[in-house]
């Protein structure tokens, strides 16, 4: 294991002219301080980062896995909670060309003369795509209630069942 700070001010950017051929492999705990604010609020949390590095000539295969802390809502019942995330991905940055990769959605091509693998891009975007549509604190969240507002996880609900609208009296009938 190296330690980036011999290659870059923080390893989100990785000098290629030190990145040898062969693997090479890169940790650190890093802000994530470059997402939007209401992401940023999100994962505050400094996330630890690891980078692995297979260099062959002008083609480097690079893993990165990113475990943070996530302070996330309930979107059922409001309650606030922390959760581990955690991410993998696999991209292959190619100085110059590389006709045979051209199309992979995988593949990132890199002027000739480019002097940093940027990864802050990468991140970004596993970020969004893995950040959760819905966010369920647990799978049996009762969720509140939708007449008094009681968090039906905690407490139980007080309101009185009304009689619900006449008009739906018929069907009743039939589930009876």
């Amino acid at each position: 294991m190296m330690d980036c700070s011999l290659y870059s001010t923080i390893l989100m950017q990785i000098y290629i002219q030190n990145i040898r051929p062969g693997f090479s492999q890169f940790s650190s705990e890093e802000k994530l301080d470059f997402l939007d604010a209401s992401l940023a609020d999100i994962y505050s949390d400094p996330a630890g980062i690891i980078v692995d590095v297979e260099r062959e000539r002008r083609r480097m295969r690079v893993k990165i896995s990113l475990e943070t802390k996530a302070r996330r809502t309930c979107d059922d019942c409001l309650t606030e909670f922390q959760e581990t995330f955690t991410l993998k991905a696999t991209r292959i940055f190619v100085i110059g060309g590389d006709d045979e990769l051209a199309g992979d959605t995988d593949v990132i091509t890199l002027p000739a003369d480019a002097r940093e693998l940027d990864l802050i891009p990468v991140i970004r975007e596993m970020i969004l795509l893995n950040h959760p549509m819905k966010v369920i604190c647990k799978p049996d969240c009762n969720g509140l209630c939708p007449g008094c507002g009681v968090n039906l996880n905690v407490d139980t609900c007080q309101c009185k069942e009304d009689g619900g609208d006449p008009r739906w009296d018929e069907l009743k009938k039939l589930l009876k």
